[in-house]
């Protein structure tokens, strides 16, 4: 895999799951990325806030770390494990050639409210 599809595979699989989070939510009240948030510094340490409703944003960090090993006799693979996105592999090499990436994001979410 080129840095090229590395970077724009990542991004496609945010924007995908913020999506899909966001279609899932709909119905609880809360919001992901939710437009209208204006940017507060003071009491709020830089979050984003409604002015309509007070609500506040907070920010999920998403720390991932991802690796891609290949060699001789080994069978390439894409998953995920234990919240983390492996490039891996399968099946045992002599000759092994291994790197890893890290990629860090936040996505900023409005919890939803109870009585």
């Amino acid at each position: 895999m080129t840095v090229k599809e590395f970077v724009e595979d990542t991004l496609v699989q945010i924007v995908d799951g913020v999506q899909a989070a966001q279609g899932r939510i709909a119905k609880t009240g809360a919001a992901i990325n939710r437009i209208g948030m204006t940017l507060q510094f003071a009491q709020l340490q830089g979050r984003r806030y409604d002015p309509n409703t007070g609500e506040v944003e907070e920010l999920v960090q998403f720390d991932i770390v991802v690796t891609n090993e290949s060699g001789t006799g080994t069978k390439g693979g894409v998953g995920v494990f234990l919240g983390t996105v492996n490039l891996g592999s399968q099946g045992q090499s002599l000759n092994k050639d291994s790197s890893v990436s890290r990629v860090q994001f936040s996505v900023p979410i409005v919890y939803p409210k109870t009585k």
